[in-house]
């Protein structure tokens, strides 16, 4: 394994612990962890999400995101609604409590992004995100 290889796993491993600790940090208040608010980010973005779809966005298997869920629910920060036409399926709405948390994942969020990418331009920072996402698909397909 190259060095430059190990150092890009060090500086991917890097900013994921360190952005957990500065959203746990953030979000300590609301009950959230650092696990909860892309749950609840992509269900306020898609209200009736299933737990199925909802696991498939955020990459998560169906037993930690059935975990996930389970979590939120008890926080009340969503409800969980047997789907019409198919009592399996799960449909996942934000209780108002949970859509109370929106804006300040959204500022954290915000202010996370501003601290990691300062002294970088907009368009590097684009070129960064998209460099990413080509990563984690071919991760993905690789596993899969």
């Amino acid at each position: 394994m190259s060095t430059s290889t190990i150092r890009f796993r060090n500086y991917v491993s890097v900013l994921y612990r360190f952005g957990s600790v500065f959203m746990d940090r953030k979000l300590k208040e609301s009950g959230i962890s650092p696990g909860h608010y892309g749950c609840i980010m992509e269900i306020n973005e898609s209200p009736g999400i299933t737990q199925e779809h909802l696991g498939a966005i955020l990459r998560v298997d169906k037993a930690n995101i059935s975990r996930v869920i389970h979590r939120l629910a008890e926080l009340k920060m969503i409800k969980i609604e047997a789907a019409s036409g198919d009592k399996r399926r799960q449909n996942l709405f934000l209780t108002d409590k949970g859509k109370k948390t929106i804006p300040s994942i959204r500022k954290a969020l915000a202010d996370w992004s501003r601290a990691i990418s300062k002294n970088i331009t907009g368009k590097e920072f684009n070129s960064i995100v998209r460099t990413l996402e080509i990563m984690a698909s071919n991760a993905e397909r690789v596993v899969e």
